[in-house]
């Protein structure tokens, strides 16, 4: 069982590491804050191994530490961390897929590899839109917004490749990523799925601005004033 302690740190996670989607958390309903944030904050341990680990095969351990645990989770018996307990709670009361928690956890691995994803598109859909579906389940009752989840993510790896300067996938150009995010950002359902399509388009708006030049540090940088962005749609 979660404590507020848990609870507290995965805010606080979300809000340091992850302050784009700690503002799209900030503009849904309160019940469903501290399932949303116990998800980022899941997410946060995942996706950050290739910085973390050190190496592959102890990001490939990580992994499987987690699809144990919340294999362990889902009978009845919990690990102590900070992140499963509020992890395991928010699965309850949302019943949320196992499936898409492998799909996440599966997805992951790819991060590992030091070569880009051969398949981009692919990639995006099976981290961001997962992801983004799970949220959606969390805050509507029902799994959505995985093309909003995947254009996330899209815009996302430029930016990540920008900051880390990592190649990109042969043959990609970014100008041609982005075009392929702003056609998955249909009308949203839900709360969450519109506050992340409009700052998906905000970034969207910046690169463009930049002439989807990744060579220019300003293409990594975090938007300012993100409330106000999804709060009116403005780039």
């Amino acid at each position: 069982m979660a404590d507020s302690n848990d609870d507290a740190y995965c805010r606080d996670r979300v809000a340091r590491f992850d302050p784009d989607r700690a503002a799209v958390i900030a503009f849904q309903p309160a019940e469903s804050r501290p399932g949303l944030y116990a998800l980022h904050a899941f997410n946060l341990e995942i996706s950050h191994l290739r910085e973390t680990a050190g190496e592959p095969a102890l990001g490939v351990m990580r992994l499987q530490w987690w699809r144990d645990a919340l294999d362990e989770a889902a009978s009845g018996r919990e690990r102590r961390h900070a992140v499963l307990q509020p992890l395991a709670a928010a699965i309850r009361r949302h019943d949320l897929p196992a499936a898409y928690f492998r799909r996440l956890l599966d997805a992951r691995e790819a991060d590992l590899d030091a070569s880009p994803p051969a398949d981009l598109a692919a990639y995006a859909r099976e981290t961001g839109g997962t992801l983004a579906a799970l949220a959606g389940q969390v805050v509507s009752g029902r799994p959505g917004n995985e093309d909003i989840g995947a254009a996330w993510a899209l815009v996302g790896w430029l930016r990540a490749a920008a900051f880390f300067r990592w190649p990109l996938p042969e043959g990609a150009e970014p100008r041609a990523i982005v075009r392929e995010a702003a056609a998955l950002l249909p009308p949203a359902a839900d709360p969450y799925g519109r506050a992340l399509a409009a700052l998906t388009r905000a970034y969207i708006r910046k690169l463009d601005r930049l002439d989807y030049d990744l060579s220019d540090s300003r293409a990594a940088e975090p938007l300012r004033l993100r409330g106000w962005r999804i709060a009116f749609g403005r780039g």
